[in-house]
C-alpha cells in the first residue's frame, strides 16, 4: 500500500459523507469540512479522520483532491487565462460586427457604381444636356 503524507492545505474525498460532506481539508493540524472552500471545523475525532485518510480504517477509496495553496494558484492562473480568452472573444465579435456592417456598405457602394444614378445639369436641370460636365451632380 502506498504511504500517504498529509500536508498542510491538503483536501481529501473520503468516499463517504459525514453530515452530507465527503471532502475534508487539513489546515494547521485540524480537519475542516470542505465545500469548494473551507467551511467549518470537523467536530468529531480528528485522529480518527487522519487514520481514515491514511487508509488505516475500513473506509472506501480515499481520493487526494489537491492542496488548497496549489489549487488557489492554479485557479488564479485559470481565471487570468479565462479573462484573456473573454477579451479575445469580445474583440473577435466586435471585428465580425465591424466587417459585417462595412461589407454591407461596400456592397451598396458597388451597386451604386454598377448602376449609377442619372446626372442632372445644374444649369438646365436636364439629364444629358450640352452644358459642361462639371455642372452635373447626382
Amino acid at each position: 500500500m502506498e504511504e500517504i503524507e498529509i500536508k498542510n492545505g491538503d483536501v481529501f474525498d473520503i468516499g463517504q459523507t459525514v453530515n452530507g460532506i465527503s471532502k475534508f481539508l487539513t489546515l494547521n493540524g485540524c480537519w475542516y469540512y470542505y465545500e469548494d472552500t473551507m467551511s467549518r471545523e470537523y467536530e468529531y475525532n480528528h485522529k480518527d479522520l487522519t487514520d481514515s485518510v491514511l487508509n488505516k480504517s475500513e473506509l472506501e477509496v480515499i481520493t487526494f483532491l489537491g492542496n488548497i495553496f496549489t489549487l488557489q494558484k492554479e485557479n488564479k492562473e485559470l481565471k487570468e487565462e479565462n479573462k484573456r480568452l473573454e477579451a479575445l472573444l469580445i474583440v473577435e465579435s466586435a471585428n465580425k460586427e465591424y466587417y459585417r456592417k462595412h461589407s454591407i456598405k461596400l456592397k451598396e457602394k458597388v451597386k451604386e457604381l454598377e448602376n449609377p444614378k442619372p446626372m442632372i445639369c445644374l444649369e438646365c436641370q436636364e439629364i444629358e444636356c450640352e452644358c459642361k460636365p462639371m455642372n452635373y451632380f447626382d
